[in-house]
């Protein structure tokens, strides 16, 4: 059986867990989304999925690693906290102009 077919089994039985699971570990909606796309994307490019003992957690396994790959390019936070601070004290002085 080809991986895609296989993941399409995976899919029908495990996405909500998957979501599930991504959701516990990422606050937006969007994210939550693209990194369950990531997870199932590189399912695709796999060998043999047909040779997986225990599908579900292989599955976790490899969302896991995708969310902590995001995680590492993702820019601190702190970065953008003194701007969103200096944005949201000019922004009454919007409606001056």
């Amino acid at each position: 059986m080809s991986n895609g077919t296989l993941l399409l089994g995976w899919r029908k039985r495990w996405n909500r867990n998957l979501l599930r699971f991504i959701g516990r570990r990422v606050r937006t909606s969007v994210d939550i989304e693209d990194l369950a796309q990531e997870t199932y994307l590189r399912l695709l490019r796999a060998r043999d999925l047909g040779s997986v003992r225990n599908p579900q957690a292989y599955l976790l396994r490899v969302a896991a690693h995708v969310i902590s790959e995001w995680r590492d390019r993702r820019p601190p936070q702190e970065m953008f906290e003194p701007w969103m601070r200096i944005s949201s004290l000019l922004r009454p002085f919007r409606n001056l102009q």
